[in-house]
């Protein structure tokens, strides 16, 4: 009756508690966009996820268990030959202290399992993390010109150096909202926007641009037309 590749599932509750049919795939997408599994299990956020896939709070803990069970079994088949699970790449950074951290992506699983690592816990995929570091300083270089304002508008600055010492990789749509959009640059895949959160005390991080489409449209389009140059 649940759809997915793992059949191992929790026995089907009683009638009167009983949760939705779960499709694990858009299971995995919603742990994704409430910032992933470490955000979701430090916010305890799995009331939020099951209120997004049809359920309530009371089924919070069946759906982390269905969501568990699904990873513990894409581990186990990638597992199998006795060895460890392949860091794929690096896909953010931030700065935790004095320390920088980066977001690491693991082959085989999906982007709700990135985590992240220290620089001393990734010594052996040094290589990723200088072939990030490489991409970002070459992305920030050609963000340095600042581009031509539209109709006399004020151009605003590119803001990641700016900002480097209050970012804060918490931060997410699930459960902050967006004051404004300060930067964007790109990355491997796609293109990452700077987001600017409200609250007491500065806080930015990077989103993907294809999530501030879908809960930021306007303020996105916005930042694109302010932007524009014509020839």
């Amino acid at each position: 009756e649940y759809m997915g590749s793992n059949s191992n599932f929790p026995a089907k509750m009683t009638e009167a508690t009983s949760p939705p049919p779960i499709d694990v795939d858009k299971l995995v997408a919603v742990v994704f966009a409430h910032g992933g599994i470490e955000k979701v299990n430090k916010k305890e956020l799995w009331g939020k996820i099951a209120d997004v896939l049809g359920g309530d709070k009371s089924h919070s803990q069946y759906f982390k268990q269905v969501y568990q069970q699904h990873i513990d079994a894409l581990k186990a088949k990638l597992t199998a030959d006795g060895k460890e699970i392949e860091i794929e790449s690096i896909v953010d950074d931030a700065r935790k202290g004095r320390q920088t951290i980066y977001l690491v992506k693991r082959k085989g699983l999906p982007d709700s399992e990135n985590t992240w690592e220290s620089t001393e816990s990734l010594a052996k995929v040094h290589h990723l993390v200088e072939d990030y570091e490489s991409k970002k300083k070459h992305e920030i270089s050609s963000s340095d010109e600042e581009p031509t304002p539209k109709r006399g508008r004020k151009s605003k600055l590119n803001a990641p150096k700016e900002v480097a010492s209050v970012l804060d990789p918490t931060a997410s749509f699930a459960t902050d909202t967006a004051e404004a959009i300060v930067g964007a640059g790109r990355k491997p895949n796609g293109i990452n926007v700077m987001i600017k959160w409200k609250g007491d005390k500065d806080r930015y991080s990077w989103q993907d641009a294809k999530e501030c489409r879908i809960h930021i449209p306007d303020m996105l389009l916005d930042f694109y037309e302010e932007r524009v140059r014509f020839p």
